[in-house]
């Protein structure tokens, strides 16, 4: 696709193709150039601003994440259905149920616990409870959401998984013939009201910090792209430019930026304009793409 633009100097009137059209500003705020064919002169459009808040009210329902490409992506998803429909139906991560038998253990039964590890059975702990016939004395304890998911890990067939006594599972379904001789030898299930009042509020506080963290993302890899694309050094004839950071044009990779410097430029851009991110009506068309223009040129 093109677009037909009459230039503002010369008035001639011509088409351009989309390889001749330049976005200078942020793909929330489009910012079109182009060349006039005529004259030279430079034609400037700005696009209408996309209405991209990132909501923080509950987890999992939008998600920011960069590829290995470097490309950002969003993504939202409907919500899910309350906390008790949820975790009813195995719709809530593991990690959130390991943080609750970790927060939750001595009212689980368990007089000690150490974990979650990164390999092997998630914890190891003493049951002192009345519910099970287990003896106190320290055990291998593994969590998942439900039954199921045991086997689909193929925890069943792991040797680390030997002297896993006990199957702590979020999920209220009973385990099918097929399946319980391939489960450890007791299993406890978490008291579902119990676990959603707990969880809702700390699922909460980590949207909240997700959005955030989305945002600096966001804003990190633009700020980077626009410092390659405007950096006037980029076609110099040395392999590297020097004391320069943020370039990618070193084939070996040390001048590519870390995140944690992106996140610095992200952060002083934010702070110079005085963006307020934490603010939950705040929106990534507030920021303006030629405040961030200007950034980047005091930058270079």
């Amino acid at each position: 696709m093109g677009a037909i633009v009459e230039c503002n100097n010369c008035k001639k009137i011509f088409r351009y193709n989309s390889d001749e059209i330049e976005n200078e500003g942020t793909f929330w705020h489009p910012i079109w150039v182009v060349t006039c064919k005529n004259c030279g002169n430079k034609i400037i459009e700005e696009g209408e601003k996309l209405n991209l808040k990132i909501p923080g009210e509950f987890p999992d329902n939008f998600q920011i994440s960069k590829r290995s490409d470097g490309i950002i992506e969003m993504k939202k998803t409907e919500l899910k259905g309350t906390g008790e429909e949820r975790a009813n139906k195995s719709d809530i991560r593991e990690y959130w149920i390991q943080l609750y038998v970790k927060e939750n253990y001595k009212k689980l039964g368990f007089s000690k616990l150490e974990g979650p590890f990164n390999s092997g059975p998630d914890f190891k702990g003493i049951y002192v409870g009345n519910d099970l016939d287990i003896s106190r004395e320290e055990i291998d304890i593994e969590v998942e959401r439900d039954f199921e998911n045991y086997i689909k890990h193929g925890h069943h067939e792991n040797d680390r998984f030997k002297n896993c006594k006990l199957l702590i599972i979020l999920n209220p379904t009973q385990p099918t013939d097929d399946v319980i001789d391939k489960l450890p030898d007791y299993f406890m299930q978490i008291d579902i009201p119990d676990f959603v009042n707990w969880w809702q509020p700390k699922a909460k506080e980590y949207s909240k910090k997700s959005r955030i963290k989305g945002i600096l993302l966001i804003l990190s890899n633009v700020i980077k792209s626009k410092f390659v694309e405007n950096c006037m050094d980029k076609g110099r004839d040395l392999s590297t430019c020097p004391e320069c950071d943020i370039c990618a044009y070193n084939e070996e990779g040390y001048n590519v930026p870390s995140e944690s410097e992106s996140m610095r430029y992200a952060l002083y851009f934010l702070s110079t304009y005085k963006y307020d991110i934490l603010s939950e009506e705040f929106n990534l068309n507030d920021i303006d793409a030629h405040e961030l223009n200007s950034f980047i040129e005091n930058l270079l």
